[in-house]
């Protein structure tokens, strides 16, 4: 994270991996060296690659064992590797960890669920903090250079119940998980829209994406990044000049379902 960023990258979604997997590789092994590569590595029902941990239930929509296999041969090209999950989106985890899931307001200790049906864990509980750690530390032992969060944030509705600061608590949860898991090579970053999120010290950055250019420069003033060439990252598929200011991966590799 010390580098400025301004390079074209592949996004590999879920989506792509269920439907287009062999597209999917063929891109990949077409990489140049060094090349950015952002792969959904789990959902919220699962891990798409063979999770080893003990709370890892794996998603079999896709072909496991071949992501398995397109993560190594990424590793082997010396590409730059992004894992990206949901922060707190898992459904099993909430069921099988009760205590660590957010209550819905309606009682009797059920757990709230979101419109995928899926349970939302607390941030900065114990239990929570215990499988994320997990999660980052297995992707580093697979060569991955980083983590992407997403949605960084609690449940966008009234229908839970959670005492105290929600941004404070966003904010220690992230300094927390930088502080303990990022290092000289591995980087700890956030896909947050929260107002008041602070990027935390350490080797980390900030993504947005979905932001119009016209945008660019009055959000990047907005957000608490010590750098925005480097701890600011947009996502975008546009070459408009105005991100140039800013740190930022154009989906230049991006593949169709169905291309050839």
């Amino acid at each position: 994270c010390e580098q400025e960023v301004d390079v074209i990258f592949l996004n590999i979604s879920y989506d792509l991996l269920k439907n287009d997997f062999e597209n999917v590789k063929a891109k990949v092994l077409a990489l140049p060296t060094n090349t950015p590569v952002m792969i959904d590595v789990k959902g919220g029902y699962g891990f798409f690659y063979s999770s080893e941990l003990s709370d890892a239930v794996i998603n079999t929509s896709v072909d496991n064992a071949a992501v398995d296999e397109l993560i190594k041969a990424m590793r082997q090209k010396n590409l730059y590797l992004i894992a990206r999950f949901p922060a707190f989106q898992d459904y099993h985890y909430g069921l099988n960890h009760v205590p660590s899931g957010i209550p819905f307001t309606g009682g009797g200790g059920a757990l709230w669920m979101d419109d995928d049906r899926c349970y939302w864990l607390k941030p900065r509980d114990g239990g929570t903090m215990g499988y994320l750690t997990s999660i980052i530390l297995e992707l580093r032992g697979l060569g991955f250079n980083e983590v992407v969060f997403t949605d960084f944030c609690f449940p966008p509705t009234e229908d839970i119940l959670y005492e105290g600061d929600k941004t404070a608590v966003l904010n220690e949860t992230a300094e927390h998980l930088v502080y303990n898991l990022a290092t000289e090579t591995f980087c700890v970053s956030f896909l947050c829209n929260e107002p008041g999120f602070v990027l935390p010290e350490g080797r980390t950055r900030l993504y947005r994406d979905k932001v119009d250019a016209s945008m660019a420069q009055s959000e990047a003033a907005a957000m608490a990044v010590p750098d925005t060439r480097i701890n600011l990252v947009y996502l975008t598929e546009a070459n408009d000049t105005r991100f140039d200011a800013f740190g930022v991966l154009r989906v230049g590799a991006s593949i169709t379902i169905g291309a050839q």
